[in-house]
């Protein structure tokens, strides 16, 4: 290492690198075959659960925002009128994601989490 503790600054990284990470490993660019029984994670379970969380945090961030919304200011009709039009529009945005997400979590739940190589379909993600 040099002195100031940079390691890429090292005049002899590659030799570093060889003999800790097995730099000469990496060279090869050949394949194996993968057995047809290995078990791989399902690519629709994987997109299905992926959309049900980005759905879930945005709902959660919804709902804090939906529990935090106070009238703080004084009680006029025009701002209680605005107050309670903002916090109509979060209701309704949190039932929708809701009601979004109760068919998602359903049809994960008839999906399987892990399935065989084999059983993958040929076509690209």
């Amino acid at each position: 290492m040099t002195e100031n503790g940079n390691l890429l600054m090292t005049p002899n990284i590659f030799a570093y690198m060889r003999q800790h990470y097995g730099l000469d490993k990496l060279i090869s660019y050949g394949t194996e075959q993968v057995p047809d029984t290995t078990l791989v994670v399902n690519p629709e379970y994987r997109r299905l659960d992926g959309e049900i969380r980005k759905k879930a945090a945005k709902l959660s961030r919804l709902a804090a925002q939906f529990g935090g919304l106070g009238l703080e200011e004084d009680i006029e009709p025009g701002k209680v009128k605005m107050h309670e039009s903002k916090k109509g529009e979060l209701q309704a945005a949190v039932e929708h994601l809701r009601a979004e997400l109760a068919p998602l979590k359903e049809r994960l739940k008839r999906v399987k989490r892990h399935i065989t190589f084999g059983a993958l379909s040929e076509s690209p993600l």
